[in-house]
């Protein structure tokens, strides 16, 4: 399942979970300092959480962050990405 999240008009995000995770929660801003970004989603498992962004529609940036344990099998993700003018 890929989802398109926009974080600001010159700037895409794209958040790929892996092995057609579903999603409980769709990806959502956390926290937003001036440079940087935290992502956070809820999925039904897995543990592989990768924002790809960039500041076009073609990417080019990748950053990886953790999941944790939310209630049964489901996954809290958290991603921060870096860098961002």
């Amino acid at each position: 399942m890929t989802v398109r999240f926009p974080l600001l008009s010159a700037l895409f995000l794209l958040a790929v979970p892996a092995h057609a995770q579903e999603f409980h929660v769709q990806p959502y801003l956390q926290d937003m300092p001036p440079t940087s970004a935290v992502i956070m989603w809820e999925t039904s498992h897995g543990s592989e959480s990768i924002v790809e962004w960039g500041p076009t529609e073609a990417i080019g940036q990748r950053s990886s962050g953790e999941a944790g344990l939310s209630a049964g099998s489901a996954r809290i993700h958290t991603v921060e990405i870096s860098g961002l003018e």
